[in-house]
Parts: C-alpha cells; sequence; structure tokens
C-alpha cells in the first residue's frame, strides 16, 4: 500500500498534464491565438514606428548640425561687416577732419577767390 501511496499524486499530477490542452475550451484556445497574432501585428507596427524615428532624428540632428554650421558663417559675415562699417566710418571722419583743416586753411589766407567754392562745400 505505501508503494500506491507514493504513485497516486504522480499519477493524478501525470493526468492534468496528459489532459491539459483538453481542459482549456477551444474558443479560449482561438481568442487567445488571435490576441497573440493582433499583439505580434502591434509589435512589427511599433517596430516600423521606431525605424521612422530613428529615421527622423538622423535627418533632424545633421540638419541642426548644418544649421550651426551655417550659424556661424553668418555671424564671422556679421563680424567682418561690422569691421568694415567702423573703418569706414573712420575714414569718413578722417576725411571730414581734412576737408575742415582744408577748408579753415583757405578762410584763413583771406583769399576772396575761393569763398565761392567754400560756400558751395558748406552746403
Amino acid at each position: 500500500m505505501n508503494k500506491y501511496r507514493f504513485l497516486s499524486p504522480f499519477a493524478v499530477i501525470g493526468c492534468f498534464l496528459a489532459t491539459g490542452c483538453t481542459m482549456v475550451p477551444e474558443r479560449k484556445f482561438e481568442e487567445s491565438k488571435l490576441q497573440i497574432q493582433a499583439l505580434q501585428a502591434e509589435n512589427e507596427q511599433l517596430r516600423d514606428v521606431v525605424l521612422n524615428v530613428r529615421s527622423q532624428n538622423r535627418d533632424l540632428t545633421l540638419r541642426a548640425v548644418d544649421d550651426a554650421r551655417r550659424i556661424r558663417a553668418q555671424e564671422e559675415a556679421v563680424r567682418r561687416l561690422e569691421r568694415s562699417v567702423l573703418a569706414y566710418q573712420e575714414e569718413r571722419d578722417e576725411m571730414a577732419a581734412t576737408l575742415n583743416e582744408i577748408k579753415s586753411a583757405v578762410r584763413t589766407r583771406g583769399s576772396s577767390t575761393a569763398a565761392a567754392p567754400l560756400e558751395a562745400l558748406d552746403r
């Protein structure tokens, strides 16, 4: 009798394992298959989305690098233009000072013949 006591729990477990598939209703089994298929399809769609997002991210990164390069070039161009404008303004101020010196020199000489051209320059 001890021998059968030892086998009886294994026999019961064996019966459950052998008939395990038949214990699940067919409807539940089909629903599970459909759900698995739907999840696999959704998984594939999500993989496609991931690939698209990675591609967009790569494109945007390249665009950002190009934009940064372009901005640096524009900043350098602005600096060059500012230096050019400052040099022009300094040159203009020097020319104005030279012109004023010439006018003053002509006035001090009191030349009556140069008075008419000086009035034209003052306008």
